[in-house]
């Protein structure tokens, strides 16, 4: 005769790993975030208000 398991006596292990899921789901979700934010702060491009805005300024990528 084997150790039979119920459903309920695995109620806790179910619960911690759908937790864990749930946290893992969270951190990945924030990094993206974050990762997200960086991104557009580093594309964000100010030009001076003395300096005059040309065509080339806007469209050339190898310009930063």
């Amino acid at each position: 005769m084997g150790i039979h398991h119920t459903y309920k006596s695995q109620r806790g292990e179910r619960s911690f790993r759908k937790q864990q899921k749930q946290e893992d789901l969270r951190k990945k979700s924030d990094a993206r975030k974050f990762r997200k934010k960086l991104e557009q702060e580093r594309n964000n491009v100010v030009v001076p208000i003395h300096k005059i805005i040309t065509l080339d300024l806007l469209t050339n990528p190898n310009k930063k």
